[in-house]
């Protein structure tokens, strides 16, 4: 294939907006970044007055959720589970393909490439699942689906299964995506609460066996840390690591009822953890000790969780979120900066998702948001770097690209027909509403 560059008034390379770069485009790939033009006659597209930045890594959500946005509203976390579960047993493949279409494209219009979709919906069959890749694929987002290992009691019939099966509707799945381009597999357990002993250790042993990481939802909630304690007299880090659960390959999700030593063991085993910040304030859970995490040297990113649990799918978003809640809680403004909050949401996050994605550099796939640099959020220009982290609007992003083709133009997604897809929406979220 012949390179395609693509260049821009600001391009982010290094940490820092600069001018005159150009990316050398090639398969979906960035093959080299210039500071000198392309030859003549090479294909060039130009972005005028615009920056470049790499497109944001979402490190957790649930997308089928976003179908049911509002029901979740105002309730603990426990009572929050039981009642989303209770919509859960209701749902069809195609309820799933419209709730993850729904959550895909506000992602993608918010500057989103990259996702973890946390997934659940495996307990009769892979149909769910497979209507969740296709929603992905119709936006153009780069997805992870961390297919979850899940047999909790409380879990209706469309979530929940036994350990074979788990294991052999993931293996399937797996081989199936194992070379698409924008979609991968891992494997999940959805919590030391939501999965017996059998079904994290088969989540964990699948993952070693393919040589990825697995997540698990991590001492996220007062209610369920409080449960953890009265059934094995431990915290839920400590009962991990007493099941010798605890491990490089292991992404913690909210990791928010850790205290300092746990802190330490997290960082000794090489855990990574998915901050969620917007979602913990929301269920009325405190900050996770996310400085004392990076502090120890943890790889940690950002995520949204779901439309129910947060409402918002927007890492730029995040951004602020963590790094406000981060500097009040320490009472220092220096506490959490521009620069770590953009870390967290693209390199941290690319980590996390083991897509070469985060940077604008050679070999990274060439997923990135055009931003319009007239928007009013975004001026003065003179320090870009912190306006993505604390004034950019949604409204700022003009284009965005993943695999080096645009999955949003001039603010609209190029692969979906808006009007037909909104109708279709409100005609199928409508008896969850009703009910």
């Amino acid at each position: 294939m012949t390179i395609e560059w693509i260049t821009a008034e600001k391009v982010y390379v290094g940490r820092r907006f600069t001018t005159g770069r150009w990316l050398g485009i090639e398969d979906g790939r960035i093959r080299a970044v210039e500071a000198t033009p392309p030859p003549p006659g090479a294909r060039v597209i130009d972005l005028g007055h615009a920056a470049i930045f790499p497109g944001t890594v979402n490190t957790h959500t649930h997308a089928w959720h976003a179908l049911l946005r509002g029901l979740g509203d105002d309730r603990p976390l426990l009572e929050w589970l039981r009642h989303v579960y209770g919509h859960g047993a209701r749902f069809t493949p195609e309820h799933a393909h419209l709730g993850a279409m729904l959550a895909f494209a506000e992602m993608a219009r918010n500057g989103v490439t990259t996702v973890v979709d946390f997934f659940y919906l495996n307990g009769q069959g892979s149909e769910y699942a497979l209507e969740t890749i296709r929603a992905a694929e119709a936006v153009g987002i780069r997805l992870v689906l961390a297919r979850t290992f899940m047999d909790w009691a409380d879990a209706p019939a469309t979530i929940k299964e036994d350990v074979p099966t788990a294991r052999a509707r993931y293996a399937e799945l797996s081989k199936e995506y194992r070379a698409h381009p924008t979609v991968r597999l891992c494997p999940a357990a959805h919590s030391l609460y939501g999965a017996s002993v059998q079904m994290l250790e088969a989540a964990r042993g699948t993952a070693l066996d393919e040589g990825k990481l697995w997540h698990v939802h991590m001492a996220d909630a007062r209610g369920a840390e409080e449960m953890i304690r009265a059934r094995y007299q431990r915290s839920t880090v400590r009962r991990m690591a007493e099941l010798n659960l605890l491990g490089p390959e292991l992404v913690a999700v909210h990791a928010i009822h850790v205290d300092e030593a746990e802190v330490a063991r997290l960082a000794e085993a090489g855990v990574k953890v998915s901050h969620n910040p917007s979602a913990n304030m929301f269920l009325g859970e405190p900050a996770a000790p996310v400085l004392a995490m990076r502090r120890a040297g943890i790889c940690v990113g950002l995520g949204t969780d779901s439309a129910l649990d947060h409402n918002t799918l927007s890492i730029f978003h995040e951004m602020k979120t963590a790094a406000l809640i981060h500097k009040s809680a320490a009472g220092d403004p220096r506490a959490l900066t521009a620069d770590g909050a953009i870390e967290m949401a693209t390199v941290n996050g690319a980590t996390i998702t083991e897509w070469p994605v985060g940077r604008l550099a050679p070999g990274h796939c060439a997923d990135f948001v055009v931003l319009d640099l007239d928007d009013p959020a975004l001026l003065p220009d003179d320090r870009l770097e912190s306006h993505l982290a604390y004034s950019l609007a949604d409204r700022a992003i003009r284009e965005v690209w993943v695999a080096g083709r645009p999955i949003v133009r001039d603010r609209r997604l190029t692969g979906l027909d808006t009007e037909a897809f909104t109708r279709r929406v409100r005609e199928a979220s409508r008896p969850f509403f009703r009910a």
